[in-house]
């Protein structure tokens, strides 16, 4: 599942050293509605609609798939597989390459998207337009805009990543669910570039009140509490974290990183 601002043909590079390694390979790419303009302005509950629809209408993959996602991608296949593994096609395993799992922020301390400098008054109207229906609708990123200075109001009013996190109602499937897979690869870079912070891609996020001081995975509520499986996988010897060095991008376009680091991961025997 490719990212934010692209298309499935994001993917074709990837699909095709994937195969070239792994010859028996079958991929399917997954696309977003009607191309990169919708993978950022629908909602991620539309675009998780869209990647259910992809998978199931597959029948190869009715016993079983490797699900990855790039960046956005991530968090699109996240949900199905908190939400549907119990009743469609199971992912078997999970693969994040650079996802924001945790949730992105950046603009007071730290710099990302739309943020060129870092200002007071821009961030605080990003936060006044980020948490309403409209942009909940109609902008992907407000889905997961988990911003540290406003976490009460996160709490209130957040929707798909809160829901995740199962912090807003508690469902148990989407813990069994989670916590289905055989294992669940997580690929992220100090020097992404594009993803605040770059530790969510290991399900790490800002501490409570700043953008500067990272609270990573284990420290984490979610984690301790164990809501959404998170705790259960990783004492199970479950999750790989894996340290790119790429910038967000090259996690697609590096030929020598699909081969060598990635391509392994798609062999359901290593």
């Amino acid at each position: 599942m490719h990212g934010v601002l692209e298309d499935g043909s994001a993917m074709n590079d990837v699909a095709k050293w994937l195969q070239q390694e792994v010859p028996d390979l079958h991929v399917r790419i997954c696309d977003v509605g009607m191309g990169k303009e919708e993978s950022i302005f629908t909602s991620l509950e539309y675009q998780l609609e869209q990647f259910v629809i992809c998978v199931n209408d597959d029948p190869l993959l009715k016993d079983g798939f490797i699900g990855m996602g790039f960046s956005q991608g991530g968090l699109v296949i996240r949900g199905y597989l908190q939400r549907y593994n119990h009743i469609k096609f199971p992912m078997l395993r999970f693969i994040g390459l650079s996802s924001p799992l945790a949730g992105e922020f950046c603009g007071y301390d730290s710099l990302c998207l739309f943020a060129l400098y870092p200002s007071d008054w821009l961030n605080e109207l990003v936060h006044n337009v980020f948490l309403s229906d409209f942009m909940f609708e109609h902008f992907s990123i407000s889905s997961y805009w988990r911003d540290p200075y406003h976490l009460q109001e996160y709490f209130q009013i957040g929707r798909y990543l809160l829901d995740l996190d199962n912090q807003k109602t508690f469902n148990p499937v989407y813990k069994q669910n989670f916590v289905s897979v055989d294992k669940m690869i997580l690929f992220g870079s100090e020097h992404d570039g594009v993803i605040q912070p770059w530790q969510s891609s290991w399900f790490g996020m800002w501490k409570e009140g700043g953008d500067s001081d990272v609270e990573l995975m284990e420290e984490r509520d979610v984690y301790k509490q164990d809501l959404f499986g998170l705790k259960t996988l990783n004492e199970q010897g479950k999750i790989v974290l894996k340290n790119t060095n790429n910038n967000h991008l090259n996690n697609v376009h590096n030929q020598k990183f699909i081969v060598e680091e990635l391509a392994p991961f798609v062999k359901m025997d290593f």
